[in-house]
């Protein structure tokens, strides 16, 4: 979350939070944990910033089945944010996997674009947010060539996928690649020649 302090997403995300976390009626000290923690998944998924279960258990020390019974809760009184449409993938998660890779900003700009196309396409449409992203920068790093290229298993550390959930994704980007990649952009190497994860 400190990465979207100095963003404009963070003040929204934050008030969305204390606007959600107002609807627990029951605020022992560990109900307010994982209230809070359900809250704060929910305004990440309204506000466009995509974040699981997984990771707010993971960062609060909670247990996810838990944080869902809150999440479940809270929804009740928000039923007009439920939507089966798919959690949309902002730039800031592409950015906070980048700076983690060490990866320059004309990468987090190639893996934004590449990211935004893919997500729109049959066969890729629909997965996680994660696995897209990853196989984004995993496709733009490799193309681009050292000192840029990453390894599959340098990539899923970060983004916590599997390798096969990123091969997987994989394989529906290779078949799209000439709809999925900026055409004014010089790679290192030719679609043709990408490494497989």
């Amino acid at each position: 979350m400190l990465l979207l302090r100095g963003s404009k997403i963070f003040r929204p995300l934050m008030d969305s939070t204390g606007e959600y976390f107002e609807v627990e009626t029951d605020h022992g000290p560990k109900s307010i944990r994982y209230g809070l923690a359900a809250a704060l998944v929910l305004a990440c998924r309204i506000e466009g910033v995509a974040w699981t279960l997984n990771e707010a258990a993971a960062l609060c020390g909670l247990d996810k089945d838990d944080i869902y019974i809150k999440l479940c809760l809270i929804e009740k009184h928000f039923p007009q944010l439920r939507s089966s449409s798919p959690v949309p993938l902002p730039d800031v998660n592409i950015l906070r996997y980048c700076r983690l890779l060490k990866l320059p900003e004309e990468i987090f700009n190639l893996a934004s674009a590449v990211t935004k196309t893919a997500q729109t396409l049959n066969g890729i449409h629909g997965r996680s947010p994660a696995s897209i992203v990853s196989t984004a920068i995993f496709v733009v790093c490799d193309l681009k060539g050292p000192p840029f290229a990453k390894s599959a298993s340098e990539i899923v550390q970060v983004t916590q996928i599997s390798e096969l959930t990123l091969r997987s994704a994989y394989m529906a980007f290779r078949s799209q690649l000439d709809r999925i990649l900026p055409k004014d952009v010089v790679w290192a190497k030719k679609p043709s020649d990408l490494m497989r994860p």
